[in-house]
């Protein structure tokens, strides 16, 4: 029916899936540069990110000068929600609001009660529906939307 996933995190969860994947993806990522213009056109609009990547893979401690340098460093939420999906045959019936609200309770028991996520500009669905599901605007790049969601973890009994 669908999935959500995320982190208590960012930082963490970010420098050990490069750690750890860092090779395969380049080497899909090879494959597909010199085969798709958009592929091409995405790692230049994600240079910064690929940057921070590098900075992440290679760094043992905490960025110096209170600088971050995951790929959620836009925002000030280190808790993220990295991605959420219905299948197509169960949308519309709130389902991806169900999947929030289970993520908040999660978190609510680490005793967490804001949480952050970042959406590309032209994936207009998602930052429809995380408007209507109460998601705050953070902050806006020239091609991501930061969004942020606080909530009480006592009201996260679903």
């Amino acid at each position: 029916m669908g999935l959500v996933a995320g982190t208590a995190d960012a930082r963490f969860h970010y420098r050990e899936f490069y750690r750890h994947n860092f090779i395969k993806l380049v080497i899909i990522v090879s494959k597909c540069f010199f085969k798709s213009t958009l592929v091409r056109r995405e790692l230049r609009q994600r240079f910064t990110y690929i940057r921070m990547v590098l900075e992440s893979l290679f760094s043992r401690n905490r960025p110096k000068n209170g600088v971050k340098t995951d790929v959620s460093s836009r925002s000030t939420v280190s808790c993220r929600l990295l991605s959420i999906a219905v299948h197509p045959d169960y949308r519309g019936q709130n389902i991806a609001g169900e999947f929030t609200k289970y993520f908040f309770k999660l978190l609510s028991r680490d005793g967490i009660s804001r949480v952050g996520l970042s959406v590309h500009l032209d994936n207009m669905d998602a930052i429809k529906f995380y408007k209507k599901d109460g998601w705050k605007i953070e902050c806006v790049t020239h091609n991501s939307i930061y969004f942020f969601h606080d909530f009480n973890p006592e009201d996260s009994t679903t």
